[in-house]
């Protein structure tokens, strides 16, 4: 399921209700990253901050959210698209924690994703590439793939 399919702001509290609406079995929220130094470069992946902790990036401990109810395959799903995506070449930023609305909202294993710098030259050029963003869709759908082979070996 698409939140959308145009360039178009939609609500943050309407994306992880669409998830719900729709049942899914992972929410993936796909970004492009900006930063005021030029030479910031790479993918990162973040998931929902644990109740009880600190973000990443700092901040009070907060908390339990409706997102902390899948810490575990959070993970699971973050490391398997991360990995996917950091084997295209991109740089790689980590796996980060933070309290993103769609991630403590989510009805279900959730990631955003942060695939490139527009701040970067080299990384907006190739973002506004549509080959590059078919290889970046290709590696996360691959990403979700592997997630759901291990959601199953550990079934």
């Amino acid at each position: 399921v698409f939140s959308r399919n145009t360039d178009f702001t939609l609500p943050l509290d309407l994306r992880p209700q669409m998830a719900a609406n729709n049942r899914v079995d992972c929410f993936v929220s796909i970004h492009a990253n900006t930063a005021a130094n030029s030479n910031a470069e790479g993918v990162e992946s973040y998931v929902a901050t644990a109740a009880n902790f600190p973000s990443t990036s700092g901040g009070a401990a907060a908390p339990i959210s409706l997102g902390n109810r899948h810490n575990g395959t959070n993970f699971v799903l973050a490391y398997a698209i991360h990995d996917r995506l950091v084997a295209l070449g991109c740089p790689d930023r980590g796996l980060k924690r933070a309290r993103y609305h769609v991630l403590q909202n989510a009805p279900c294993p959730a990631v955003l994703l942060e695939v490139g710098f527009l701040s970067h030259h080299k990384e907006a050029r190739q973002l506004n590439s549509g080959s590059y963003r078919q290889k970046l869709a290709e590696a996360i759908a691959a990403g979700i793939t592997d997630y759901a082979t291990q959601k199953q070996l550990t079934k």
